[in-house]
């Protein structure tokens, strides 16, 4: 079971994000925390968030964040394919709302160091929160943090 103090979301805590997508336009996105659970391979919590269609709840954007020794790390972000959720600057937000929410540095997966991988759409997202300064590239690990 995770332990959590009662400043980290918990199941059912919502809030809202407030994006700005490709088209440069700005959007709020309610958002819930969907999943507080431990890893059973890492033994690790991890924190899924949804941002909510409000018209349908089966429709929703995830992100998951796990908590590591120093800070948190991406572990995932999609958008399943859904148009109301793509391109609109979610992943960026998510990123720096729970770098928000838990008050640590957020990290991305590194291709050099992690078991897992880092996506090029993934890198996409970085690289856009480091020319708007809030993330830097941490090149010889090959990691994203925010500032």
């Amino acid at each position: 079971m995770c332990e959590h103090t009662t400043n980290l979301p918990e199941e059912g805590s919502t809030g809202i994000i407030q994006c700005t997508g490709r088209d440069g336009q700005i959007r709020e996105f309610r958002y819930g925390v969907a999943i507080v659970e431990q890893n059973y391979e890492t033994n690790l919590c991890e924190w899924t968030f949804h941002a909510l269609n409000p018209h349908d709840p089966n429709r929703f954007f995830e992100f998951t964040v796990e908590r590591r020794p120093g800070g948190l790390r991406v572990r995932g972000m999609h958008h399943h394919n859904f148009e109301e959720f793509t391109a609109k600057g979610i992943p960026e937000a998510f990123i720096l709302e729970t770098a928000r929410l838990f008050r640590q540095k957020v990290c991305s997966t590194s291709n050099l160091e992690d078991p897992d991988f880092r996506t090029i759409p993934a890198t996409k997202v970085w690289e856009r929160l480091v020319a708007h300064g809030a993330a830097i590239l941490h090149q010889q690990r090959d990691r994203y943090e925010t500032v």
